[in-house]
């Protein structure tokens, strides 16, 4: 299962999506960073800290070069503006799917044990390591491990 595939599964849960974009919106963390370390963890592959360095990079450039911009695009259409928000929408959904996509390349092969750490600890590693502020993910980790 590819991540994008397996992204669609937690982001089709309504407390799922509150809770990721309640990160973005009030925490400025990256929610495509975030699924990419969960599904690193339920699938079982390792990600050291050079690996979330790597992603990090990338994630911040894409994040603030091309999903930013889109984001406040589609946010400060006003309103009746036809199909103009959603269409800026699906550009950027568009755009954070090719970032899952650079984030999947960078992420080692599966490993033959279970990660030692809680999916708690690698989502706040990862949330940790985005630098802005660091929420508390055990919501969140709760929910997505059930996926």
């Amino acid at each position: 299962m590819t991540l994008w595939d397996w992204v669609l599964i937690p982001w089709g849960r309504p407390r799922i999506r509150a809770g990721c974009l309640r990160l973005q919106d009030e925490h400025g963390q990256c929610v495509s960073l975030i699924l990419w370390r969960a599904w690193a963890h339920a699938k079982r592959r390792p990600i050291d800290a050079a690996t979330i360095n790597r992603a990090i990079a990338l994630a911040r450039s894409w994040d603030e070069g091309v999903l930013r911009p889109l984001r406040t695009a589609r946010r400060s259409v006003p309103q009746p503006a036809g199909d103009l928000p959603g269409l800026i929408e699906a550009v950027e959904l568009e755009a954070e799917r090719t970032l899952l996509d650079g984030l999947e390349v960078l992420t080692p092969q599966p490993a033959r044990s279970p990660p030692v750490e809680s999916l708690d600890e690698a989502l706040m590693a990862v949330v940790t390591a985005w630098g802005v502020q660091r929420p508390h993910v055990a919501e969140l980790a709760a929910e997505l491990g059930a996926c």
